[in-house]
């Protein structure tokens, strides 16, 4: 199942800066997609703490944890680094 680009969706519906998609993998991780409008909200960073990588304005990353406290934490920090 390609679900990859479902992150770029909210930019050509919403008025948004950011946008972050995330999802379960079958082996129990969480596949994370960060991406940015601007190159100010840096979603590299994000994607870094959480142990993967990608670019300014596309980044990414994999983890091991539930849904929701990935989403509690995602959360949280994209709050205290982008705005």
């Amino acid at each position: 199942m390609d679900l990859e680009n479902l992150v770029n969706i909210p930019f050509e519906t919403f008025p948004v800066m950011v946008s972050i998609f995330m999802y379960s993998l079958d082996d129990g991780h969480i596949k994370i997609s960060f991406r940015s409008k601007y190159s100010e909200y840096n979603v590299q960073t994000l994607a870094h703490e959480l142990g993967g990588g990608g670019h300014i304005q596309a980044a990414g990353a994999k983890v091991k944890m539930e849904l929701s406290e990935c989403r509690d934490i995602i959360v949280k920090r994209a709050q205290e680094l982008l705005f």
